[in-house]
């Protein structure tokens, strides 16, 4: 998730920091003075604490020479840091500057009796509109892929019509229990000879018998669903599963559970969300081993989109573990104790166990479900959501830090 702290385009509130009429501030000491009607300015000291190194446009500039724009580490004149001298520019123009790097606060002049004033990021001055308060929203990025329903969420047997006690535990039934906000959903499978038998919502039955092959349902609101399905003859059920929980009342073609965003940008004015990071449970990705001794044995799996920096034996990935410290050795990254050796063709991650722990690849794939890895993919992705997508997906925000690791959050407030 993101916490984003939004409002308008105008950065600058004058009700807050209201314009003194006959004054005006020195840029080349950042201190306040009085001055003729020409000019205006405002004594109080707006705070621009996270806008380092930001360019932004003042859309009236003063006029006259040596007026401009002070900036400072505190609410003090004797905190000033660098200013900027008007130089005769022509009044009520724009003009574009940079906050300095360790600049925490800023005053500015403008001309005098001055109306509409903004202050925007960029290097051009739009239409005035008038400051909008900043508020906070956590948004919560949709996933990568409309399947909601997560491979390493299920489980086997089914779940009774007694508050979703757990019942079958056996192969012939598939559970899984997933958490989703308010909304319209369907659950569908094309797995061959499955069918669904149950459907709660918050441990209370909305679908059960029939044997359908889809179920819609509607949330009214961030309930506990639980979904239990069967094969109608007596063999196993198959692990390679297409099952999918998707929003809408309408099934469609099946498609593969896909990552969910775990780190990157989003740009409130446009509206494009570009997805840097990924994170992915490591109990839904393919393992095959790849060497065993008498001490342990080594699983890989391929991350084909993540991005290697270096070559040969000196790879390196920006990658985190909840549960490991990730390293980076021979042209892979490690997870766990031991680092083996591999070729520069290897894009894989590697996880050493103690000999024996897995029979399988199954049980290897079994064994590392709830382990999720964070990293970068090779080719960022962008997605265009709308301002519904971005002020009504609410949620927790999640901090990831690798195991053993320190984590410093940065963050700037109003104020």
């Amino acid at each position: 998730g993101l916490t984003v702290w939004h409002g308008g385009r105008n950065l600058y509130d004058a009700e807050e920091y209201p314009l003194v009429e006959n004054r005006l501030i020195y840029g080349s000491d950042g201190t306040i003075d009085g001055a003729t009607s020409a000019y205006s300015a405002t004594e109080k000291y707006i705070p621009v604490d996270g806008l380092g190194g930001k360019k932004l446009t003042l859309n009236k500039r003063p006029g006259g020479y040596g007026t401009g724009i002070g900036f400072y580490t505190a609410k003090s004149q004797s905190s000033f840091i660098s200013g900027l001298i008007n130089n005769n520019g022509t009044a009520g123009t724009p003009w574009t500057f940079t906050v300095p790097a360790n600049a925490k606060y800023m005053r500015f002049t403008t001309v005098g009796n001055a109306e509409n004033v903004q202050i925007e990021v960029g290097e051009t001055a739009t239409a005035y509109e008038p400051y909008k308060p900043v508020t906070e929203t956590d948004v919560v990025f949709p996933a990568l892929g409309k399947n909601l329903l997560p491979t390493s969420a299920v489980e086997y047997g089914s779940y009774g019509t007694n508050g979703g006690k757990i019942q079958d535990d056996n192969n012939k039934y598939r559970r899984l229990s997933i958490d989703l906000p308010a909304g319209n959903y369907v659950f569908s499978t094309d797995t061959q000879n499955c069918y669904l038998i149950r459907l709660l919502v918050n441990d209370s039955v909305v679908g059960t018998g029939g044997e359908v092959s889809s179920k819609a349902f509607t949330l009214t609101e961030a309930s506990n669903v639980k979904i239990a399905w069967r094969n109608t003859d007596t063999s196993a059920i198959t692990d390679t599963l297409h099952n999918q929980i998707e929003a809408g009342q309408t099934a469609t073609a099946y498609e593969p559970y896909t990552n969910s965003v775990y780190g990157g940008t989003l740009d409130l004015v446009s509206g494009v969300l570009t997805v840097t990071h990924v994170g992915v449970d490591l109990g839904t990705k393919s393992w095959k081993k790849r060497s065993e001794n008498q001490s342990r044995q080594i699983w890989e799996a391929v991350f084909n989109d993540a991005r290697f920096t270096g070559q040969s034996s000196a790879y390196s990935i920006d990658a985190l573990c909840t549960q490991f410290v990730v390293t980076t050795s021979s042209g892979a990254w490690t997870v766990g104790k031991f680092a083996p050796s591999f070729t520069s063709q290897d894009k894989v991650l590697i996880f050493s166990v103690p000999a024996e722990s897995y029979a399988s690849a199954s049980e290897c794939k079994t064994g590392m479900s709830g382990i999720y890895v964070c990293y970068e993919l090779n080719t960022p992705q962008t997605f265009q959501l709308t301002p519904e997508q971005i002020t009504a997906l609410k949620g927790d925000n999640t901090l990831w830090s690798d195991a053993n690791g320190d984590l410093t959050v940065t963050f700037f407030k109003k104020g």
